[in-house]
């Protein structure tokens, strides 16, 4: 069974979709999170109903499109019959970013998925940090896709000889887009590459702030208006909804060797696991913005090793350099 990406599913979507009757069919395929979160936004940005939306009658394929939770991110209704005894353990349920509350609990979940997958034979650092993007990148998608935005983990085993572990973290919006986000907020920008190369610089977010006086008051996330109006700006916490996670993303991807698809408009960006950056013309633009993220457990683990020795070959430096002073 051929395995569906992201990138497929964004070029394949005049093959999936009939607008005539607004019904969408899923392949028959390997489905990676990058695919089933992109197809799951496109249904809810064309609102599919239901009895709509056909899946493949291959009942490994169903079954997995029903245990992780399809039906349910979509329309609010479990078709699994059974217990879902491998959640947590080798992926996590799509879930819909509806709201605040249900963004946090996606990140909850899918970062203490991403702790049993692989805290207990790769590098603390690259968990901790890998699950510190996935919270700004929720962040990110609610403050700017509101409720289009899905998301999931999930971990597959490599070719048996081989002993390897891949684990995809994917979120998917049918929001601005990029470019769409930069003009809302009166930044000019030529196209959707020069909009991704943009957003993934260090400290470049579009989000709008004014000048804050030392003296605002510190509110609650959820208070939504300043009920001491006219003396100070309210502001929350120093970090909310900055926009950061992509930069660590690709920080994360390049560092340990894994792979990155970054799609919105008509282009998409791809990292690969030597460092090489290709753009891809997409076939069909996606009004939105698309990411899946990909690392190898061998992969992980030999970056590790190597930060850890350039790490220790640095300090040793620094002490040499201090008896020289």
């Amino acid at each position: 069974m051929s395995e569906l990406g992201l990138i497929d599913v964004l070029n394949g979507i005049p093959r999936y979709y009939d607008a005539t009757t607004n019904r969408l069919r899923f392949p028959t395929a390997f489905f990676t999170p990058g695919a089933v979160t992109a197809l799951a936004a496109f249904a809810r940005s064309r609102d599919i109903a239901q009895q709509s939306l056909e899946t493949p009658q291959d009942g490994k394929v169903s079954g997995y499109l029903s245990a992780i939770g399809l039906s349910r991110a979509l329309w609010g209704r479990d078709d699994y019959a059974y217990e879902r005894r491998h959640e947590g353990e080798n992926y996590s349920s799509l879930e819909h970013l509806d709201n605040p509350q249900a963004t946090d609990v996606a990140t909850s979940r899918i970062n203490s998925c991403i702790r049993r997958f692989m805290s207990s034979n790769l590098p603390h650092p690259f968990v901790a940090r890998l699950c510190e993007v996935v919270g700004d990148l929720h962040e990110n998608v609610w403050a700017h896709g509101k409720s289009s935005g899905f998301s999931m983990a999930q971990k597959w085993p490599g070719p048996w000889w081989r002993h390897d572990d891949y684990l995809e973290f994917a979120l998917v919006d049918s929001g601005l887009g990029f470019s769409g986000e930069m003009r809302r907020v009166g930044m000019d920008v030529e196209s959707d590459r020069a909009a991704i190369e943009w957003c993934i610089q260090e400290g470049h977010s579009t989000k709008k702030l004014r000048p804050e006086s030392p003296w605002a008051q510190r509110m609650p996330e959820d208070i939504i208006h300043n009920p001491l109006r006219g003396i100070e700006q309210t502001r929350v916490s120093d970090n909310h909804h900055m926009g950061l996670g992509l930069y660590k993303l690709t920080r994360l991807v390049n560092e340990f060797r894994g792979q990155l698809w970054l799609a919105t408009g008509d282009i998409a960006l791809y990292l690969a696991p030597d460092g090489e950056n290709t753009y891809i013309a997409l076939k069909h633009p996606w009004k939105g913005v698309a990411i899946a993220s990909r690392f190898k457990s061998s992969q992980v683990k030999r970056a590790g090793v190597e930060l850890e020795a350039d790490k220790d070959i640095e300090e040793i430096m620094q002490v040499l350099r201090g008896g020289h002073d």
